[in-house]
């Protein structure tokens, strides 16, 4: 699986460079407003070849927003496989995808694999207000992202991929790349997934052939506007078929 580059800078000073814009800052809050009702796990299940009782420990003993992002990786990572399950995967939850906004500069867990487990930790029953401060979350970063004036294409493409898996209709989200002050966000996206014109293959190996909305990507993908662009941008002419 592709990672996108990160560097790793010290939490100061990346929050010096890039401060949370205010709607990624209300999303964040909003998600531990929304999640408060899970209560702090007084144990985590795990498999004791994996996980030390130590790391376990450590989870534990900080609080939720004081949790280092490499104290919680592992965890994100291997959660509801080799460790943890739904009830304590919720509680961490808020701090997970905080890392993503406060230490995005550093290597962390794809977005993809985090989202990839709402569907065994049973997202459609989860309540409506903690799904509605998730999508609220991914949309602002996706926001932020596209709007950059120098946007990371592999970041717009993950935050697709994580919008696909929460929302219903990922179209909306995609029109919004043909906004005037988002072509550098739409250009970066298309170079990301160049090699689609040419497979029908999604540049991200996180997609499964059963993912959410993948046949509606693909689809807009091919769409005049979408064609005639690439036309005049690198003289490719594509096909109008999936």
């Amino acid at each position: 699986h592709w990672t996108q580059n990160r560097y790793a800078l010290s939490r100061r000073l990346w929050q010096a460079l890039a401060p949370m814009n205010t709607q990624i800052n209300e999303a964040v809050e909003n998600l531990y407003k929304a999640f408060s009702g899970n209560p702090k796990p007084e144990k985590i299940e795990h498999c004791p070849c994996c996980f030390s009782d130590g790391e376990v420990e450590t989870l534990l003993g900080n609080k939720l927003r004081d949790i280092p992002p490499r104290e919680i990786e592992a965890y994100a990572f291997s959660v509801l496989g080799t460790i943890g399950d739904i009830v304590d995967f919720k509680f961490f939850l808020p701090r997970i995808l905080e890392i993503y906004v406060t230490e995005s500069m550093i290597s962390f867990v794809d977005i993809e694999i985090i989202v990839q487990k709402f569907r065994k930790a049973g997202w459609a029953n989860w309540p409506e207000s903690e799904k509605q401060a998730i999508i609220d979350f991914f949309t602002a970063m996706y926001s932020n992202e596209i709007n950059k004036s120098e946007p990371d294409g592999f970041a717009v493409d993950s935050w697709i991929f994580a919008l696909c898996y929460t929302t219903a209709n990922i179209v909306e989200y995609l029109e919004l790349l043909k906004k005037p002050e988002c072509e550098s966000a739409f250009q970066e996206f298309l170079e990301v997934n160049l090699q689609f014109f040419t497979n029908n293959h999604l540049m991200n190996s996180f997609w499964e052939h059963d993912s959410p909305q993948i046949d509606s990507i693909k689809l807009w993908l091919r769409n005049d506007e979408v064609t005639v662009y690439l036309f005049s941008k690198y003289g490719m002419v594509v096909k109008h078929e999936c």
